[in-house]
């Protein structure tokens, strides 16, 4: 565990118990707290949830941050079955009660997140077959332009139509409430969205023509890209389609796409990021290395280079 993901595991285990006792304060002073995350069907006595949430979201969070340094990857596989647990629990409430909504949003985010640290430190590799990482197999620009747009026309039908408009049926089907945002937050959304997907289509048009390769893990760059929008960050791709994501959960003013959006950046953040950088350090050496040192990640800033 390098120092990088320490902190990840830190911030996420801190952010998990400061959220639970969040709740639990909400739950006893605040009655909405209890109708929204809970709803009619544990409105008698939920005692023995509190009970189950202190082990799942308190304890164990706890007992991975006391065993870092020994990869406490079974605490992370138990603290996911338990928050995959009240994610279903949640679930079944709303049903039950689409009042209660919101705690199927909240438990997806939690699940999820905590889904993505369990199979980092299971050591589990995702990215197999067409989606491992190595060079591009031809150094023709036209044809990486093209499996460009084609990767990116996928990539928006699948994750930024497809899968919303899912999430959309869903909520309608089961009368969970959504939050409209208003047309003038959804103009500004449909802007976001318009805007960062220029941008990204003019990312991967520079990723063909000075890295001669595409953004897929399968068909990467020959040359270390460090032009136009990777001047000044290392994977604006990244950053813009999670933007877009969020942007779509604003315009159909539904929270469980705008969740689904986040989630990306999590999963990518914790099992992706890793593997991507061990590939173009392996690709790159010094010159990736340097990079790294003067562009960060997430956050846009200009590199002296």
């Amino acid at each position: 565990m390098d120092t990088r993901e320490r902190r990840l595991v830190i911030a996420y285990c801190v952010i998990t118990i400061l959220a639970t006792i969040a709740w639990w304060i909400g739950l006893a002073t605040v009655p909405e707290v209890k109708v929204r995350t809970l709803g009619s069907a544990f409105a008698v006595d939920f005692r023995v949830l509190l009970l189950a949430d202190l082990f799942s979201a308190g304890l164990l969070p706890a007992l991975i941050l006391a065993t870092m340094r020994f990869r406490p990857a079974a605490l992370f596989w138990a603290h996911l079955g338990g928050q995959g647990y009240a994610f279903l629990v949640s679930v079944g409430g709303a049903i039950a009660d689409p009042t209660a909504y919101f705690g199927v949003v909240a438990m997806l985010a939690s699940a999820g997140a905590s889904l993505a640290f369990a199979i980092r430190f299971a050591n589990l590799h995702l990215l197999w077959g067409p989606f491992r990482f190595r060079h591009a197999s031809t150094t023709s620009q036209a044809s990486a332009w093209h499996k460009t747009l084609m990767q990116t026309a996928g990539m928006w039908l699948v994750f930024l139509l497809l899968i919303p408009l899912a999430a959309i049926a869903l909520e309608d089907a089961l009368g969970w409430q959504q939050s409209p945002w208003g047309q003038p937050f959804q103009a500004v959304a449909l802007l976001v969205f318009v805007a960062a997907g220029g941008v990204g289509l003019y990312s991967g048009w520079v990723m063909t023509r000075d890295g001669k390769g595409t953004p897929l893990p399968s068909e990467g760059a020959r040359q270390l890209v460090i032009t136009g929008p990777y001047r000044v960050i290392r994977n604006p791709m990244a950053l813009l389609g999670v933007l877009q994501g969020i942007a779509v959960g604003v315009i159909l003013s539904s929270p469980l796409v705008m969740v689904y959006a986040a989630l990306g950046a999590v999963f990518w953040e914790v099992l992706v990021r890793p593997l991507e950088e061990t590939y173009l350090e392996s690709q790159f050496g010094d010159e990736y290395r340097e990079y790294q040192k003067q562009v960060r990640c997430w956050l846009p800033v200009r590199s002296k280079r």
